[in-house]
């Protein structure tokens, strides 16, 4: 899913001068339903459907939607007025929620640690449509389902007068080639790659189950060890576990071990149904969330590892 930085428009000449009163200033702001503009004589002012400042302000015609996407956020209409001209123009002064976001380790920073190139870690977001990045100057950022809703037709409307800009976004590829020990496997780790790149975790779930299957059997085969063709992915990891604690020793740190490995079972078995009965490998109603797939998938990552480790 892609986000967006809400800008007012550059290109517009003359944006109003907005005037809150003094009780409105700090955590009462969302208390003003009147604000003033300075007036220029002989000038017309050009009203955007989008302000950033002295705070967020979106056409008061689009209120409707952002209670739509984003119902906890605080909307308060504000009327903008001239006062010689008369002229009333309504707002909503919208307040999102404040979010630490920035991904440190793909974000760039200056000396003084002020952010140059800011990359959005999805995670930190906690699936909100619209929030305030605080680590990158307060900007307002929206997902794309409500970029394309405000962005788009709505009725007779547009929203005009708004540049809605593209927002870099990352997400963390777990690296599987540890367990890359056919072709097979190879290309269904490649596949899963891609899709984690995207972010689409839920679909590289099922590639990964895929990755794994076929590692456990590669392993069962190099240690010689029977299994059946129709061995789901339980069955499998009890063979080899079988395998693996007759050759541990029988100190108190290696009972330890196999007790850790039993109890891995009901993790594998977990990661079974996981893909079975709830992700895209079927046709499931009730799917895994893209949080939900990524823990699955560090699961199996975990797991690999380990196996790896002692093999």
């Amino acid at each position: 899913m892609d986000y967006f930085i809400m800008k007012t428009d550059r290109r517009l000449r003359l944006l109003p001068q907005i005037q809150f009163s003094k009780e409105g200033i700090g955590t009462n702001v969302m208390k003003q339903s009147i604000a003033y503009v300075k007036e220029y004589t002989g000038r017309c002012i050009d009203y955007p459907d989008y302000l950033e400042k002295p705070y967020p302000l979106i056409a008061d015609k689009y209120r409707k939607i952002l209670q739509k996407y984003q119902q906890d956020m605080d909307l308060q209409r504000v009327m903008l007025i001239e006062k010689e001209s008369g002229k009333q123009t309504p707002y909503c002064l919208i307040c999102p929620a404040e979010i630490v976001c920035a991904d440190s380790s793909q974000s760039q920073y200056d000396k003084k640690g002020n952010v140059q190139e800011f990359v959005l870690d999805v995670e930190k977001t906690e699936g909100r449509k619209i929030f305030m990045a605080k680590d990158f100057n307060r900007e307002v950022v929206v997902r794309l389902d409500i970029a394309e809703s405000i962005y788009g037709r709505q009725g007779d409307n547009y929203l005009t007068h708004v540049d809605i800009g593209i927002l870099v976004e990352h997400y963390e590829v777990i690296d599987f080639s540890s367990i890359s020990l056919t072709e097979v496997i190879s290309k269904a780790i490649a596949d899963a790659e891609l899709l984690m790149e995207q972010g689409k975790y839920d679909s590289a779930f099922d590639r990964i189950h895929t990755a794994f299957h076929g590692y456990l059997r590669k392993v069962l085969d190099n240690k010689q060890v029977g299994y059946e063709e129709s061995d789901t992915l339980s069955q499998l990891y009890t063979k080899l576990h079988t395998e693996v604690s007759a050759n541990i020793g029988s100190t108190e740190i290696a009972e330890l071990v196999k007790k850790s490995l039993r109890s891995a079972s009901g993790v594998i078995a977990a990661i079974n149904e996981m893909r079975n009965r709830h992700s895209l490998s079927h046709p499931n109603d009730d799917l895994l969330q893209k949080r939900e797939a990524e823990f699955a998938i560090k699961l199996v990552k975990d797991m690999s590892d380990y196996i790896n480790s002692i093999i």
